[in-house]
């Protein structure tokens, strides 16, 4: 599986796995895979689903919920990374 090839511990791959949004961790790492990203890249993707997934949880949200309030938003490619570790898309 692709979500295996990308973490060396397998506590990794249960916690992602567990999330509510875990059904879906194989297919973003192998659609971030076929882009080209470096592993750790993916890693930090596949761990931003899961703290997502923690997140609908404790709200009680369901994923149609995020889908219908997202449908049509696209993220620009990114420009750089602030010191924060927050992503800044090209304007």
């Amino acid at each position: 599986m692709a979500l295996e090839q990308q973490y060396d511990d397998p506590a990794a791959v249960r916690r992602v796995r567990a999330s509510v949004l875990g059904p879906h961790a194989d297919a973003l790492a192998q659609f971030l895979v076929r882009r080209g990203h470096a592993r750790h890249t993916i890693q930090r993707y596949l761990n931003a689903l899961e703290h997502l997934g923690a997140i609908f949880r404790a709200q009680g949200l369901r994923l149609a919920t995020a889908t219908r309030a997202t449908r049509g938003l696209r993220c620009g490619p990114i420009r750089s990374v602030t010191a924060t570790g927050l992503a800044v898309p090209d304007v």
